[in-house]
């Protein structure tokens, strides 16, 4: 067993719907900004604490070559976050925000169909 703890670095998207996803993620809250690349796609990263939060442009929406995705964040309103995000089109509202045993949560699917938690405490 490792004696040394393991820390989250990078969470990474790719995404043939990147437009949908920059619209989505920054109506979230996420400060995401266009990086410039020579060789490959469109990218936008945003730095949050210790750990960067990449959406990477691809070409194809095969779900074969798009691994399922869940990602969770704590907000400070989900009520609001969760009225902005619902106006994005194509996202899906899984669960309107309820009161559970370790907070306030939410779940809605973004424009790709991942699923996205929210959680207020």
């Amino acid at each position: 067993m490792p004696t040394e703890s393991v820390l989250i670095t990078s969470v990474s998207v790719n995404t043939a719907n990147i437009q949908a996803l920059v619209a989505f993620y920054k109506e979230l809250g996420i400060p995401l900004e266009s990086k410039k690349v020579t060789l490959g796609s469109e990218i936008y990263r945003a730095q949050m604490g210790s750990v960067e939060f990449c959406l990477f442009g691809i070409r194809s929406k095969e779900k074969s070559l798009t691994p399922p995705l869940q990602l969770a964040f704590k907000v400070k309103d989900i009520n609001g976050v969760m009225k902005r995000l619902a106006a994005v089109p194509n996202t899906t509202v899984m669960m309107e925000p309820t009161d559970m045993p370790d907070g306030r949560k939410a779940i809605i699917l973004d424009p790709d169909g991942h699923s996205v938690e929210l959680t207020q405490n």
